[in-house]
């Protein structure tokens, strides 16, 4: 008798520690680069803003009108350059996670499914449809911050032309971002989970979509566990660390500020290492769902095998059928 998909993603955590530290590797290997390089962005930008002796002048002054005078002084003109570069950088920090994440996600899966002793299909355009589904996600987060924005618009608009009140107009405010989120939520989650089966079985974005449904039917109450446990684990570490963050930052006038930073960077990198971990054990999870049949058999649960070449003496007199002669 197997064990639970979810304590099978639990143990491979502790028994394959391996596995989850390649997934915190390329995530913050990645988020180091794109944090890099969006620090470098702003100070060569600041860099480039002319500021003479005038603009100098007009804000050291002190005087709101003669500060805001100064500032258009300065960013006057580099709206363009500024929006191109930002454009650049924000292409190129796309195109990395589409090509990072698809390489992460093709060795996590082949991994946990070597662990698990299960075979995986040849690698060939398992890459092309790990790409096709990262950019869809990558697509699908672009909209989701459009959707946010249009919501704000016609939310303003609704406000503006009905005359209706400023709460009345954030609950419909309120109401728009909420449904944008969770179809974003939903929509996220069948891709990420999707590219699964475009690593264990080689199909496309859309078959594996498809693959994934055909199993949410069939295992509707495995899935459904999994997802629930893992979700409520992620989301105690989450209230959990924002607890110890508010504790640290409401120590602040007895400790060292330096101390309460460092304090709540080292809650933020714990939280984040321990989101990639049950991230790696939910992955597991799902994996032993779909290739449920051919997980092996644990050995003491599946009992001492029976032999069969246990032969009976005849001759013994307790297991002979032919009755004892008589004395």
């Amino acid at each position: 008798m197997n064990r639970s998909p979810a304590i099978t993603g639990f143990s491979l955590i502790f028994r394959r520690p391996s596995i989850p530290l390649a997934e915190i590797v390329w995530r913050w290997s990645f988020a180091a680069a794109a944090w890099f390089l969006v620090v470098m962005f702003a100070v060569e930008y600041l860099n480039s803003l002319p500021v003479n002796a005038v603009s100098r002048f007009l804000l050291g002054t002190g005087q709101p009108i003669l500060i805001a005078r100064a500032l258009k002084r300065i960013f006057e003109g580099s709206a363009r350059r500024f929006t191109e570069a930002g454009a650049l950088l924000t292409f190129a920090v796309i195109v990395a996670w589409i090509v990072l994440a698809s390489f992460g996600r093709a060795a996590t899966v082949r991994s946990i499914a070597h662990e698990l002793e299960i075979e995986t299909l040849s690698s060939q355009g398992v890459f092309g449809s790990l790409v096709a589904i990262h950019f869809l996600r990558v697509s699908l987060a672009l909209a989701s911050i459009v959707g946010i924005a249009g919501a704000a618009l016609i939310a303003s608009s609704v406000w503006a032309s009905s005359q209706i009140g400023i709460a009345d107009a954030g609950r419909i405010l309120g109401l728009f971002w909420f449904l944008v989120c969770v179809l974003w939520a939903v929509t996220n989650w069948l891709l990420s989970t999707a590219a699964i089966f475009a690593v264990l079985d080689g199909k496309g974005p859309m078959a594996a979509v498809g693959s994934l449904t055909s199993l949410m039917i069939s295992k509707t109450g495995d899935v459904i566990s999994v997802s629930a446990l893992f979700g409520a684990a992620h989301l105690a570490a989450f209230v959990a660390a924002s607890s110890i963050a508010v504790v640290a930052i409401g120590l602040a006038a007895a400790i060292p500020h330096a101390t309460v930073a460092a304090l709540i960077i080292f809650i933020i990198f714990a939280y984040c290492a321990l989101a990639d971990l049950l991230r790696i054990g939910q992955i597991a999870a799902y994996v032993s769902i779909i290739r449920a049949d051919e997980l092996p058999t644990s050995a003491a649960d599946a009992g001492p095998a029976p032999t069969n070449d246990v032969s009976v003496d005849k001759a013994e007199l307790i297991l002979s059928d032919a009755p004892a002669p008589a004395m």
